[in-house]
């Protein structure tokens, strides 16, 4: 098989692709424009099929070779974060022009390597089996993945259970039936690889991190409201105040916590937002006059592990539970924005350091999973996969840093990454 690779010309029109990205970013959930762009650029790489509308605005590419073989899934993101550039980026041809939004996780470079495999594949189809390109909607709100695997759209079927990423606030919502991995109507089956980059900053330019089990923590964050009533200040015995049920809260996500990243039991509770107040739809006018009848706490809450999280978070509910029914208060708790750890398939991980190896790619420390989430993790909870870490420089600004912007010299790098694997496969 002839070795994939991109020449100049169409790289540099990848690198422009990319910039017109960053340019007009969109939000989670909204990611209308990026969709259709990423769609039609695939259609025009000829790919066999191309589903659009999945889970939103999830665009999924088939190159079908049209032989028996294996069925390998590429996926990146379509999302940008709420968050404006900083005023260095100003200096930049292709800055944002969506105020308050922008390309600041390189999510805008991710779909970009994606887009670059979908020439690679228009160049050298697969020899066998199929490949396929996901563009997925709403990763940074933890909602893209789960919504993409429950569609009905969605044409596999997960090898393993989802009990783990139910267990992790995953759920199917009120009115779906049944657990969406059961299907036996995926009309591709199942998929025997999936596979995924993300750029890591403050890293030597296209060093391949990668550990086998798990690659990212696990995290849930946790909104909580507590409902009491309101007394005098010079009378809080006639009242109900929730502060104290609160302090409670804080001082038990502060004494479960497992700060040592080296150890198995890794876990952080941090807070994030509080509120107390006399009326919460008033906090900026506090009556002094008035104790507080109202509170507000919203943690969030990471370890190494699915179970470890879910052991600590159901222990942490069950305490704050049981303040809240000492002080008589009303408590609302939901669990909000979770991302399944990645789990990393041993198999796949020693495809990519065979890989990386027979490119001369220097492979990083992996001793520890990374502390953010990533949303692929339920892709990985679901069937065998692998996240890929590739330094993005040492001078990159970090992830959701103002000034940040993918480096475009990293997508060669990804590119003969992802070359090399498919050959490999014999794909």
């Amino acid at each position: 098989m002839p070795q994939r690779a991109l020449d100049k010309q169409t790289l540099q029109a990848l690198e422009q692709w990319r910039k017109e990205r960053h340019q007009a970013p969109e939000t989670a959930g909204n990611e209308a424009d990026t969709a259709d762009a990423f769609a039609a650029w695939v259609r025009d790489c000829g790919a066999t099929s191309v589903l659009t509308g999945l889970g939103g605005h999830g665009v999924l590419a088939c190159f079908d070779s049209g032989q028996a073989g294996p069925n390998w899934l590429f996926r990146a993101e379509l999302d940008a974060l709420p968050i404006p550039e900083g005023p260095d980026a100003k200096e930049r041809p292709h800055r944002s022009q969506r105020e308050g939004a922008a390309h600041l996780c390189g999510h805008d470079g991710h779909l970009s390597i994606l887009a670059g495999l979908g020439r690679l594949l228009q160049n050298t189809p697969p020899a066998k089996g199929r490949v396929f390109l996901l563009a997925q909607p709403a990763e940074e709100t933890g909602q893209g993945a789960r919504a993409v695997m429950t569609d009905p759209q969605w044409p596999f079927q997960a090898t393993r259970t989802t009990a783990v990423a139910a267990a992790a606030g995953l759920k199917a919502p009120d009115g779906e039936q049944g657990d969406h991995a059961s299907k036996s109507d995926a009309p591709f089956g199942t998929l025997d690889a999936c596979i995924a980059i993300h750029n890591l900053p403050e890293l030597p330019l296209g060093h391949v991190w990668c550990r086998e089990d798990s690659a990212t923590a696990a995290v849930s964050s946790l909104a909580m409201h507590w409902k009491g009533y309101t007394a005098h200040a010079a009378e809080p015995e006639n009242g109900r105040n929730p502060a104290f049920a609160v302090q409670a809260a804080l001082q038990e996500a502060a004494r479960m916590e497992q700060r040592d990243p080296e150890q198995s039991d890794f876990l952080l509770a941090v807070p994030v937002q509080a509120k107390l107040a006399v009326d919460p739809e008033r906090f900026a006018e506090p009556a002094y006059g008035t104790a507080a009848g109202s509170a507000a706490l919203h943690l969030t809450f990471r370890a190494w592990t699915q179970k470890r999280l879910e052991a600590a978070m159901d222990a942490f509910e069950a305490e704050a539970e049981e303040q809240a029914e000492q002080h008589e208060l009303a408590l609302d708790m939901e669990r909000v924005e979770a991302f399944a750890a990645c789990r990393n398939a041993p198999a796949l991980v020693r495809r990519v350091t065979e890989a990386a190896i027979a490119l001369d790619m220097s492979l990083l420390d992996a001793r520890r999973p990374f502390r953010w989430g990533e949303d692929f993790g339920l892709f990985t909870q679901a069937q065998d996969g692998v996240l890929i870490g590739l330094g993005a420089g040492e001078t990159c600004p970090p992830l959701h840093h103002p000034e940040y912007d993918f480096p475009d010299a990293l997508m060669p790098v990804a590119l003969a990454l992802y070359a090399k694997l498919l050959e490999q496969a014999g794909l």
